[in-house]
């Protein structure tokens, strides 16, 4: 016979996965502690530990005197939950880039993920506007490049906490 999980541990879930599934949405308030202590049958003890561990997640804000909101995903919580990795390549033009991509596309498909591809034209501020527009919305980058200025964008992606794989041509 299997135990139920605690009390607190199936409210946290339940709580956890509004969030996450979008039926609470970023900036929403949650009902007070003591409406939830009294909706879940529970003391107002369970209900703040609770309520510490979604703060402890970085699910939830609290506000003196306001309330429990749901906090906004920070950049890096949003890249950890999506599925599009971008790919920025100098040139669609030629053998070797056709066989780049399919490769690329075929690997991050079997593994549940979608390509971005983007062609940046062996140009450095390319790959920056890519990146800045994209903010928030990957969860990893390829980039496959020609030219020597690109440790600016790589120092962006690591300022972001996105995964990146730079690829040179030049030794």
């Amino acid at each position: 016979m299997q135990k139920e999980a605690p009390l607190y541990q199936q409210i946290l879930a339940e709580i956890s996965a509004a969030i996450e599934g979008g039926k609470l949405a970023p900036g929403a308030k949650l009902p007070s502690e003591a409406r939830l202590a009294k909706r879940h049958k529970v003391s107002l003890i369970t209900i703040r530990r609770v309520t510490r561990e979604l703060q402890g997640r970085g699910l939830i804000h609290s506000i003196h005197g306001k309330g429990s909101f749901v906090a906004r995903p920070s950049p890096a919580a949003r890249a950890a939950a999506s599925r599009n990795v971008a790919f920025l390549i100098d040139t669609l033009r030629g053998p070797y880039a056709l066989t780049s991509i399919a490769s690329v596309e075929n690997a991050l498909s079997a593994a549940g993920y979608n390509l971005l591809l983007k062609e940046t034209r062996f140009d450095p501020a390319e790959h920056a506007r890519v990146l800045r527009g994209l903010r928030g919305e990957l969860a990893g980058v390829l980039i496959e490049t020609w030219i020597d200025d690109w440790m600016e964008p790589a120092r962006e992606l690591s300022r972001l906490g996105v995964p990146a794989v730079l690829m040179s041509g030049r030794s």
